[in-house]
Formats: C-alpha cells, structure tokens, sequence
C-alpha cells in the first residue's frame, strides 16, 4: 500500500504560492522585498526611501498575481533562507517530535531548507528550518498525518539497516536470557534460586527507577521494589543480609522563619556567607523560642537500611532509606552498622540509571516489569509453603 499522500511537485508549489504568499514572505524585511521587486521587474509606487515596509509588503504581494510570477517567487524562496520552523509546525502538530520530524526528512516529506545556529548550555546547536512547501503540504493533508507516519515507520522497519539492527538486537537478547538462565542453574535449591531471580530483576527495576524518561503507565519502581525487600526477609534465608547505614550527618533539619528573624538572617547574610541552617545553629535558643518560627528535626532522615542478597561469588546491594524501611525491617540499631562511600559526583547516593543499550539488551522496560512480577510471585508462593 502506498503513502496516504504524494510529496510536492513544481506544480502544486506553484499553486501554494498563491494561496500562501502571504505567509511565506510575511518575515521579509524591506531589503529583501525591494529584492523581490527587482526581481518581479515592477515599479514602486514610491520612492524605495520614502515606502514603509508594510506598504511595500502589501504592494508586492498584490504583483504575485500570474503564474510566471509564481514560478520566479519559487526561485526566490529556494534559493534564499526561507522555511518552517519547529513552532510553525507545532501549531498545527502539537504532538510531533524530533524523531518524527527526522522520520519525514528522511523520506523526503519535510526536507530542511537550512540550519541556524543556537548557542545553548556553552553549546552551539543546528537548528532545521524546513521547506514551506513540504510544510504547506503537510497541513493540507492533516487529516491524513498520521497516516503517513505509519506508513514511513512501516518503510523504517522493513529497511535493510532496520531488519539488520534487529537481528543483532535478537541475538543479543537471547545471549543475555541464556546466561542469565546459567546463573540461576547454578544454584540448586529452588527457594534460593527464587531469591536470586527475584534480587536480579529487583536490580533493574531499581535501575529503572533512576531512568528517565519513564512511561506515563510505568509502576511505581520504588513501591515494588520496597515489597520485594520485605519479601527477601520474610524468607529467612541465609543468602539475604540486613545491615543500617548511619552517614555522619544523618538528621535533616528544616527551618521557617518568621518575618522578623527572617529580616535579621539576611542582614547577617549579608556580612557573612551564611545559610539559614547556619543561622539557626548560632541562635538555637532565639528561633527555638520564637511562637512564630518553625523547626522540623527529623532523626536519621538520611540514615539508610542496607540489604544484600547472594553469596561472596554474586550480590546484589540493595539500600532503603531509614524511615521508609522501618516498617519492615524495624530499629535500625539491632542490625550490624556498616560504613558506605556515597557517589557525591551523581545524581544518586546509591545506584545508578539504566546504562545506554542495557535496557535493550535486556528486552525493554515492560519485560523487566513481567520477569520482576513473575520471579515475586514464585518466590512469595515458595516462601508461603515453607512457613505454612
């Protein structure tokens, strides 16, 4: 089946000129539409110092008016910087996105007249501007739009390059399932097998938790992964390991204050490079008896529970902060203390995101949500048995 909608041709550019004209010169400055009066070979009304640009606007879209002139303003457009720029095309395609923008410029339905540079975060970015009459093209046939997509990613997947991708991104799958099912063989008790599967797929789920972005309909990662840990406890078993974690600052401390202390503080700040924190400790007792000044002191705010399941061969580390984890593991003070070296230089304290290309190695964020389900309920059905 072929494409919902043709691409331009010389013709219907001819006949979007004189629909559109308005549109496509409506950024011209004077300079350029005195160009386009040399080029139409027309006379001014006015002198070309003495016309405002409007008028003169007004003025040369009434000369477009016969189809060799419509052929010498597509020359014009074609050959100068003149296009659709990314918000022109979210007016009309609130939803489009850069991949399928890239999918239409690819196939030749959004073709880009030129680039301009952007300098953003010390970077300099390549900015598309597209053709307007593949963008005219485009909203003439919205109805038709996604259509089309469909139609370009159906070319997309069937593509030598595509179907090549696929096989390597299969063979990677199958050789990552097949060792993963040689280490749980490696463990011959099923209870224990259960705990590692489970504690695998609690690892890429936590992994996925750090990821972004997320699916709208994604779970909530650290709900499931916080049963999952309840569960390795209930089992009793000597692959799993509970220790706490209390870092050398564990208590967070959260200030308000009232407008007049709050007038002192920056008076002080203003002398000494200091945070409101700072200021509360110098005047513990002033803000503390201040009825208008609040002060939340939450105890081991940043302490965390740190559980390990496996053995010395292979463990996986699991960390839940204190207050969640109370109401399944308890005090923190009848487990073992342990130090931790906190990751300063990341966006976590502990774990990290899914790496580029694990995930797909993996098979997806829907697969790791079902092996994850799957291996808990195994291991819950196992562990009900054992202490029925």
């Amino acid at each position: 089946m072929g494409a919902p909608f043709a691409k331009p041709t010389t013709t219907t550019c001819l006949d979007m000129i004189a629909q559109h004209k308005s549109t496509i010169l409506a950024h011209s400055t004077k300079t350029k539409l005195l160009q386009i009066c040399d080029l139409l070979t027309v006379e001014l009304p006015q002198a070309k110092t003495k016309i405002h640009r409007d008028e003169l606007f007004n003025f040369v879209i009434a000369q477009i008016n016969a189809p060799e002139r419509y052929q010498q303003i597509l020359t014009y457009v074609n050959e100068n910087q003149i296009g659709a720029t990314t918000n022109d095309l979210k007016l009309i395609f609130p939803k489009l996105n850069y991949r399928q923008r890239r999918l239409l410029t690819q196939y030749g339905y959004l073709r880009v007249a030129y680039f301009y540079p952007l300098e953003c975060y010390g970077r300099t970015l390549q900015v598309p501007v597209y053709n307007y009459f593949d963008y005219f093209n485009l909203v003439a046939h919205q109805d038709q739009f996604q259509a089309l997509l469909k139609h370009l990613r159906g070319i997309e997947r069937r593509s030598p390059t595509a179907l090549a991708r696929q096989r390597a991104k299969s063979a990677e799958q199958q050789q990552f399932r097949a060792d993963y099912q040689q280490l749980l063989a490696s463990f011959s008790d099923p209870l224990e097998q259960a705990i590692i599967d489970l504690a695998f797929w609690t690892v890429q789920l936590n992994h996925l938790a750090k990821t972004k972005p997320q699916r709208p309909d994604a779970p909530d990662y650290y709900g499931e992964k916080a049963k999952a840990l309840a569960l390795f406890l209930q089992a009793n078993s000597p692959l799993v390991g509970v220790e706490f974690y209390r870092p050398d600052n564990p208590d967070k401390l959260w200030v308000q204050l009232c407008g007049s202390h709050l007038e002192e503080f920056r008076e002080a700040r203003h002398y000494f490079d200091q945070r409101v924190v700072d200021y509360y400790e110098d005047h513990q007792q002033l803000i503390l008896s201040c009825p208008k000044c609040l002060v939340v002191h939450e105890k081991d705010y940043y302490s965390l529970f740190y559980v390990k399941v496996g053995t010395n061969a292979i463990q996986f580390d699991f960390h839940m902060p204190y207050l969640l984890g109370q109401p399944i593991f308890g005090m923190g003070s009848q487990y073992p203390q342990v130090d931790q070296e906190e990751d300063e230089d990341g966006n976590f304290r502990f774990g990290r995101g899914m790496a580029p290309g694990e995930l797909g190695k993996i098979g997806g964020s829907r697969y790791v949500e079902r092996a994850f389900y799957q291996a808990f309920e195994k291991l819950k059905q196992l562990t009900d048995s054992t202490q029925a």
